[in-house]
């Protein structure tokens, strides 16, 4: 909402109120800021999922989150089609040029689940140790693993040519093999040591900060992203106590403040003119809706499957359709890569 405020229909009109939250001579420092926020919410998004729950789902929840990711993904490239042909008639923004990039980037978006606020959801509706809130969770944790997956997948062949983004996707394949099955026992054996000798103190947040900067750097190198390397590397850490210890003491500095300066770079870039001038706008929520339809039929098939009632399947449909920040990471992302945009 910060960021929004400082678009060009509102405060923006006035350069000097701009320039006091974002002057010309710190745009650097500000750009780098915002970038390790990114990186360190990709890093927390990751430390709160459990790799054990994954490698250990039970059929049910991968069934729902394989669902919940081939349908929309392969109506999204219709939705896709549809919205560009009504989106470019009578409106004056020019959309990206047609490509198979657009096309799968678009859909993996629709796929999205946000993780991370699925689970303030179910805390909230107090469902998080129901049945029904494990599967959603567990459903919810596959997916967004399966959706990071896809977008390393996607994001060289976005700006490599075809024989390094196979390099480059093949690397960083290696790469996650890697930090799971050779890091991770080292990882945990350390952890596991500090943990029973309550020796958990900010010597070992500072060389979780290190690793966090080292995989990062090496997945950015191999020709994906930084958040990649990010993401795996809270991945790999222990759950539990240590994970607990760790978002205690970073997560208001991180999460709070350096990601903060990063979403609101997002909050800049809407553009709420182009809503309003938009001739076909009810394209626009037709899209929305069928996107959500989508996924709750497909959460429906995978759940009838296994005799789960129709109304749990609609509820874990409904759950599986929260968006959060992933989804605007990768719109952000898809921007800067001129994957997807407008002017």
């Amino acid at each position: 909402m910060a960021g929004f405020l400082l678009t060009p229909p509102l405060l923006r009109r006035n350069p000097s109120i701009f320039n006091l939250f974002y002057p010309k001579n710190g745009v650097i420092n500000v750009e780098v800021l915002s970038n390790f926020g990114l990186i360190y919410y990709a890093f927390l998004n990751g430390l709160e999922m459990n790799l054990d729950t994954i490698l250990k789902a039970k059929k049910e929840s991968i069934s729902i989150a394989v669902a919940g990711i081939i349908f929309p993904f392969i109506t999204g490239s219709g939705l896709y089609a549809l919205y560009r042909k009504f989106y470019i008639t009578g409106n004056i923004f020019r959309l990206e040029e047609i490509s198979t990039h657009a096309y799968l980037m678009w859909s993996l978006i629709l796929t999205v689940t946000g993780f991370p606020n699925l689970v303030e959801i179910l805390s909230e509706l107090k469902l998080h140790y129901t049945g029904l809130g494990k599967v959603a969770l567990t459903a919810a944790m596959i997916s967004d693993t399966y959706n990071w997956i896809l977008f390393t997948l996607l994001i060289p062949f976005s700006s490599l040519d075809i024989s390094n983004a196979i390099y480059s996707v093949i690397s960083t394949i290696l790469f996650i093999v890697v930090c799971i099955f050779l890091v991770r026992p080292i990882i945990t054996k350390f952890v596991e040591q500090k943990t029973e000798k309550n020796e958990l103190d900010e010597y070992v947040l500072l060389f979780v900060v290190m690793g966090l900067l080292l995989c990062s750097h090496v997945s950015d190198i191999l020709g994906t992203h930084a958040i990649v390397g990010a993401f795996v590397y809270g991945l790999i850490l222990p759950h539990g106590k240590f994970a607990d210890f760790v978002m205690s003491v970073s997560d208001d500095f991180g999460g709070g403040f350096l990601a903060s300066v990063y979403f609101s770079g997002n909050g800049m870039r809407f553009m709420i003119e182009s809503l309003f001038t938009h001739t076909n706008w009810v394209v626009s929520l037709l899209v929305v809706f069928l996107s959500c339809v989508t996924k709750i039929l497909a959460t429906l098939f995978a759940t009838s499957l296994f005799g789960r009632p129709a109304k749990d399947g609609f509820a874990i449909g409904l759950l599986l359709n929260t968006k959060g920040a992933l989804a605007l990471v990768l719109l952000s992302i898809a921007w800067d890569k001129v994957v997807l945009f407008y002017s």
